[in-house]
């Protein structure tokens, strides 16, 4: 037959060393030239964040939110020679809710650190007004900034929220300014004109000088003074309080709010109005829990919160009279319990709704 099949098993004529070498050497080329590719890729990265970190400087506009840096600064520095627009530096506090416009010329020839700082917090102003925000603008050191004044009025907004006001009268909020920014000099509180925009939930006004720039609003209802108790946080005290929670194990307790028995005069002046107590129950006293006097179409509702102050225990319009159950007392006998009197959906609200409530034991 003359067609002859190849056996696969023959064995292929092996390829001399020194063409296996020359064959690889692409490979090896290519290799070499991809790491060299990328060590200079990662070295031009290295040099373009060090130049961002030490060299390069944000420009300062007139809608610049920012002075040092793209976040809310609370320090920056008076610029060596002013931009074209109408400031020269806009400073934001830390809460981005308080704005300084400083324009062209305000500092004179002062070259050096501008700050806000966080706010007294507590303020000794009229008790008829109550907090929204504060912030303490400092020039230079303590001691230069309570008398530095500027040169032109610098402009100050605040954006305030929605939650401050509850209990307040919108159509009056105003700033106060005293030029005490260290809270160690009393000085007199000044009231400064304000601009108002309810729409977009912002105030103005003008500073002729560095220190602490709050703003404020009245009560609606001037002799609702408990105002701000809605929830736990800010809840009232009353009874006694175990020892081991202030005086140390094997001490008395002793009355840190109103006693047991004492009526508590208060006003629902809004529909969300809730006023909030707390008290420590003890194993086996019942309590009683009862509003009085109240003013026509007044209706409360009583609720008790277990020490969470979220969990509902139980309860009752207008008077409500409770025993804890055992439970309760798994580690002690005494426990933490709060109390909540809301006004009920068709209750009369304003500043004649008023009531009294009593937390007894029985």
């Amino acid at each position: 037959m003359d067609n002859v099949s190849t056996n696969s098993t023959e064995q292929a004529t092996p390829i001399p060393e020194d063409e296996q070498s020359t064959n690889n050497k692409p490979s090896k080329r290519l290799l070499a030239i991809t790491l060299s590719v990328l060590i200079f890729l990662l070295f031009s990265l290295a040099l373009f964040v060090t130049y961002k970190k030490v060299f390069y400087k944000p420009a300062i506009t007139k809608n610049s939110n920012a002075v040092n840096n793209a976040k809310n600064s609370e320090t920056t520095t008076v610029p060596e020679k002013t931009t074209e627009t109408e400031y020269s530096t806009v400073l934001t506090d830390a809460t981005g809710r308080m704005t300084y416009k400083f324009p062209n010329g305000a500092f004179g020839d002062y070259k050096g650190n501008i700050q806000t700082w966080p706010g007294r917090h507590k303020h000794d102003f009229d008790q008829n007004y109550r907090f929204i925000m504060d912030s303490m603008l400092v020039i230079g050191d303590i001691k230069q900034s309570t008398d530095f004044k500027f040169l032109k009025p610098v402009e100050i907004t605040a954006k305030y929220d929605e939650q401050y006001l509850t209990h307040l009268d919108r159509t009056e909020i105003t700033f106060l300014f005293t030029k005490d920014a260290t809270g160690t000099t009393r000085n007199p509180w000044t009231t400064l004109s304000t601009q108002l925009d309810p729409q977009h939930y912002t105030a103005s006004t003008t500073g002729e000088q560095a220190g602490n720039y709050v703003l404020v609003a009245p009560l609606l209802c001037p002799e609702d003074t408990s105002e701000f108790d809605d929830n736990y946080d800010s809840s009232r005290t009353i009874g006694e309080v175990g020892a081991t929670y202030y005086d140390g194990p094997g001490t008395a307790p002793r009355i840190i709010g109103t006693p047991f028995g004492q009526k508590i005069s208060r006003i629902f002046d809004v529909k969300q109005d809730e006023e909030w107590f707390h008290f420590e129950a003890r194993k086996g006293t019942t309590y009683i829990m009862e509003t009085s006097d109240l003013a026509q179409g007044v209706k409360p509702l009583i609720i008790i919160y277990d020490t969470d102050g979220v969990t509902q225990v139980t309860s009752n319009p207008l008077r409500l009279e409770w025993k804890p159950d055992d439970r309760y007392f798994q580690y002690g006998d005494a426990k933490t319990f709060f109390i909540g009197v809301n006004a009920q959906p068709d209750s009369l609200t304003g500043c004649t709704a008023k009531f009294n409530f009593t937390l007894s034991e029985k």
